[in-house]
């Protein structure tokens, strides 16, 4: 074998390896290796072949091998520095960087290295980091890799702007390059990311990372659309607040227009971005519960609908109808199920994207089961508290015996699932297992709020809320003054007791005379 044929061999096995070819380039490798156990071209190039791998202890030792073997050769190094930070080892490589730095100044590979190894947890050494890969950029400003290097960086200490900034500028160089769609994507909000993560597949359609992450935004689009389906406990509490007659009847009639109104627009928006997706990944998309999701949309806007003219019935004949406040207590369930039923299915999305392999720095299914606790965080407590303010208010008021629980029971319904899904979530978002103290603080609070929103909807069946009622005793006013009374004589008097004067002797007294 020439000297020329290992350096062959590692070019070849490196092709493969980028093709993705891993057991090719293996076993190709070990067969140059077997006659040139000391050749650093080939011990580097397995030490990527390992990486590639998952045998990160081999790797390490493949690379330190072909180091030892050519330590005035600058690949083996930058091999080794690779190793160290796949281990989660970066001060071991930021000082190999180091001194790299100092003995090759001029090449940008090393400075890129350099910025990733010396990341801190703590944001401490931004400077430093925001230096090296500048100097990497300046060194190779076509480069696209180093234009990646440098929003890595500044997304990990928390600049989405400047990384959304450096993204710009290096796909000004290299539109096509997949890493840097990949990373505008990913730093996009989370409205523009499906369109983004298409142009990514592509690109490139055998990008895994995307797919998911274009899984997981889709999954986010339909359940933000599916929370309008909340709309009927806005206009439950408006109707119960407003009380009955002709002011309850308008304002369910108003509040109902609104809702179904809000909630068109919302399923609109949805459906349209939707459309622009390709009919054969709509397909792919999970589809467990649609169905029932469907039916119960449809019950709950008929339900909405019968509330609201039970509303009118009761002003026109004048009495407090149950059957208005029930009405809307089952749109607010239809409602529920609305939402929920589509859940199982984007668990698999989720789940799928947390198990997998090589997540994206902030993580795909964390960053959007994060999004899905907020979400059920927050509409959950938005419904507690207008229902307990509500709720609490129309205890005194005039509405009709049995609205308040038939309103009240239905939004703790709604608190009550919302703690469920956001503790179901957690298993997905970065606040796992409750670590957060703002989660702990909100399911607290929520708990809290569902067991006082059942209280009054117990105390709602005995109030019967009778503002307008004719036989309440008038108030007296402690100042005022009796009328007298006047015996009746159609009645029979009441004896009174008699009261015996005790006699006794009077005085004399003598007669007056002129001298006295």
């Amino acid at each position: 074998m020439s000297s020329e044929e290992p350096a062959a061999v590692a070019a070849r096995a490196g092709s493969l390896r980028a093709l993705g070819q891993l057991d090719g380039a293996g076993r190709m490798l070990q067969e140059a290796l077997a006659e040139a156990p000391d050749d650093a071209d080939l011990l580097t190039e397995w030490a990527a072949v390992c990486q590639a791998r998952g045998d990160l202890r081999q790797a390490e030792d493949a690379a330190r091998a072909a180091v030892q073997s050519a330590p005035e050769t600058l690949p083996p190094w930058t091999r080794l520095v690779a190793v160290l930070i796949a281990q989660d080892r970066a001060p071991e490589a930021r000082v190999i960087t180091t001194e790299l730095i100092g003995r090759v100044p001029d090449v940008p590979g090393v400075w890129a290295q350099h910025a990733i190894a010396s990341f801190d947890g703590r944001g401490r050494r931004l400077a430093e980091v925001r230096h090296a890969y500048e100097q990497a950029i300046e060194l190779a400003p076509e480069s696209p890799d180093m234009y990646v290097i440098g929003s890595i960086s500044e997304r990990a200490y928390g600049n989405l702007d400047l990384a959304r900034a450096l993204v710009a500028d290096g796909l000004a160089t290299a539109p096509q390059h997949a890493g840097l769609l990949s990373l505008r994507a990913e730093y996009a909000p989370v409205s523009q990311q499906p369109e983004l993560l298409l142009d990514v597949l592509t690109t490139n359609p055998g990008d895994q990372e995307s797919r998911e992450l274009l899984d997981a935004a889709v999954t986010w689009e339909r359940r933000a659309a599916s929370t309008a389906a909340l709309a009927p406990v806005v206009v439950a509490l408006g109707t119960l607040a407003a009380g009955p007659g002709i002011p309850g009847a308008v304002t369910a009639t108003l509040l109902a227009a609104g809702s179904a109104v809000a909630a068109w627009a919302v399923v609109r928006r949805y459906r349209r971005r939707r459309d622009r997706l390709p009919a054969s990944y709509l397909s792919t998309l999970p589809r467990q519960g649609l169905a029932l999701a469907r039916t119960a949309a449809v019950a709950t806007a008929v339900l909405v609908l019968v509330g609201v003219v039970l509303e009118w019935v009761t002003a026109a004949v004048g009495a407090g109808l149950l059957a208005g406040p029930i009405a809307f207590g089952l749109a607010i369930v239809a409602g529920l199920v609305t939402i929920a039923a589509p859940l199982l299915g984007d668990d698999r999305v989720l789940r799928t994207s947390r198990n997998r392999e090589g997540r994206v720095l902030w993580g795909t299914a964390w960053r959007y089961g994060s999004l899905r606790q907020e979400l059920a965080l927050w509409s959950g407590l938005g419904t507690a508290v207008a229902a307990l303010v509500i709720g609490s208010s129309a205890l005194s008021g005039s509405a009709p015996a049995g609205s308040v629980p038939a309103v009240t029971w239905p939004a703790a319904l709604v608190t009550a699932l919302s703690v469920g899904e956001a503790l179901r979530a957690g298993r997905f978002a970065v606040q796992r297992y409750l670590r957060s103290l703002g989660i702990r603080y909100r399911l607290i609070a929520l708990v809290g709020v569902t067991i006082g929103l059942v209280a009054i909807g117990v105390a709602g069946l005995s109030a019967p809320g009778s503002a307008g009622r004719t036989d309440r005793p008038e108030p007296t006013s402690p100042m005022s003054v009796p009328a007298p009374s006047f015996p009746d004589p159609a009645r029979t008097p009441v004896p009174v007791p008699s009261v015996s004067v005790p006699t006794f002797d009077l005085p004399s007294i003598p007669p007056l005379t002129d001298q006295g």
